[in-house]
């Protein structure tokens, strides 16, 4: 237990860190924790944060906290891609007496500003794709939703810095919001070619796949699905969901009112559009159908479901230890990128039907070509990152090589980090032994035991070095002012019972 110091006292960066984040977590919790401890009071974390760059824009001490990381990446650690989102921002004025300026308006950065409240922001954040490792460079404060030409401007320079720094980014990813959506059109991402050219190279575009399948189960609550001459209605969902709950054993414990009839906020939830669009659900349906408790045209709607729960474990893929295959992280062996490939043809024949108004309205709903995008993204993406791995692990070959003919064309008859079994009959192997090279005897005694040639007997035994207890250290030789060789020196090595 610590005592604060009665006329105060100074805390290092790293316990006034360790503080804010425990504040950040909870401040209940920081309360009764500095009861016990001694830790920097509320005013002081914030006197320490306000001296913190806060700018909206891509400042240097946040490319300079990147620039350290990047120097201690390899080549596959640098391999990132950068998100993007809006928040939503209470609007709030606040003057900043220290900078005098006023907070809480319009803010791009570079000193660009305007007179309207900034009621969201558009944060950037950069992600690593092999190694764990996340940092948001930026943020910029905007009135009401952000324009497609500034998400251009701003990433397209974030993507620039970054790069210059020693990042390789591979891609972003956002939301299907509209802004995106408008700013994929107009950089010309379509499902055949899901990136854009920055700088020569190619950027590819993910949406975010939570996004999507919530969008997927939103439509399919409206919409009739048709593929393959099969039609996947939400009424069947619906009639599975009165049979199933006067059941005492449930097939779909989880389905409850509120994923039948979701009002306004329920449909952002993510969790009622998996649980939904699970297997568990398909399964249910196919029972039913083979009970007669539901028609065989519910067949579609049980083919719908399990391809999008098929598509989402592929693009959500968290621990190895699921027992679903496609929820797995994506290997070299694993089936990700056929069923993507598979997922993905069947996506192109899903045409979406206003039954209501007996019209085709595929072409008005973003997630279903988001979705496309997404899937051709992630296959390019993961094609690159084994292509990079593929080419380090080819630079590694090429220095092992080259370092192999480099040894091996200087005269050591011994290496000591591969003895071979050859004969060496070189007439100055006793001198190369002995004279020339700093050499443990006892590795001398192992390379006896590997090799068989009279020269290096001979050597070795002259020595003493046959028996264990007579191992000896020989040492370079020493010159001397007069510039004779002196005496080999040799140090007695400790005993055999020793090891």
């Amino acid at each position: 237990m610590f005592f604060k110091v009665k006329n105060g006292g100074r805390y290092s960066n790293e316990t006034k860190s360790f503080a804010l984040s425990l504040y950040h977590l909870s401040g209940k919790s920081y309360k009764m924790v500095s009861k016990l401890f001694c830790l920097p009071s509320k005013l002081s974390i914030l006197k320490w944060i306000s001296k913190m760059p806060n700018g909206a824009e891509l400042t240097q001490p946040s490319l300079d906290v990147i620039t350290t990381k990047v120097q201690a990446c390899s080549s596959t650690g640098k391999l990132c891609i950068i998100l993007m989102d809006e928040i939503s921002l209470k609007s709030h004025l606040f003057y900043d007496c220290s900078k005098d300026k006023v907070l809480g308006l319009e803010d791009l950065g570079d000193e660009i500003t305007s007179h309207k409240l900034a009621t969201s922001a558009i944060v950037l954040m950069a992600r690593g794709i092999i190694e764990n490792w996340k940092q948001p460079p930026a943020c910029y404060l905007v009135n009401e939703s952000c324009s497609s030409d500034i998400v251009k401007e701003k990433l397209t320079d974030a993507i620039t810095k970054l790069e210059n720094i020693g990042l390789n980014v591979l891609g972003v990813g956002s939301d299907i919001g509209s802004n995106f959506q408008k700013f994929v059109r107009e950089m010309g991402i379509t499902p055949e070619n899901p990136w854009f050219i920055h700088n020569s190279k190619k950027i590819l575009y993910i949406f975010d796949a939570p996004h999507i399948i919530k969008a997927i189960w939103n439509n399919l609550t409206n919409y009739n699905f048709h593929f393959d001459n099969k039609v996947a209605s939400w009424n069947d969902v619906e009639a599975l969901y009165k049979i199933d709950i006067q059941n005492s054993i449930r097939c779909c414990p989880k389905l409850t009112n509120k994923h039948m009839h979701p009002n306004g906020f329920l449909k952002m939830k993510v969790k009622l559009a998996t649980q939904v669009l699970s297997h568990s659900v398909a399964a249910a349906l196919m029972m039913a159908i083979s009970g007669g408790l539901l028609p065989t045209s519910a067949s579609g709607t049980a083919e719908l479901v399990s391809h999008f729960d098929d598509i989402f474990d592929c693009l959500n893929s968290s621990t190895f230890s699921t027992p679903k295959e496609c929820n797995r992280p994506m290997t070299a062996s694993s089936k990700h990128m056929q069923t993507m490939k598979e997922k993905l043809q069947f996506i192109k024949k899903i045409k979406v039907i206003d039954a209501a108004k007996n019209k085709d309205v595929t072409s008005s709903l973003k997630c279903v070509n988001a979705l496309q995008i997404t899937l051709r993204s992630t296959m390019e993406l993961w094609k690159t990152v084994q292509a990079v791995k593929n080419s380090k692990a080819a630079k590694i070959d090429s220095n092992v090589a080259s370092k192999e003919e480099k040894e091996n064309s200087s005269v050591q008859p011994m290496l000591f980090h591969e003895i071979q079994d050859v004969d060496y009959k070189s007439s100055t192997i006793e001198e190369n032994l002995i004279s020339n090279n700093a050499t443990c005897g006892y590795l001398l005694k192992r390379c006896l035991e590997k090799h068989s040639c009279q020269t290096c007997s001979s050597a070795l035994i002259k020595m003493n070095l046959i028996v264990p207890t007579n191992c000896y250290v020989i040492s370079r030789p020493m010159k001397q002012a007069d510039n004779h060789l002196e005496d080999l020196l040799c140090l007695m090595m400790p005993s055999y019972n020793t090891f």
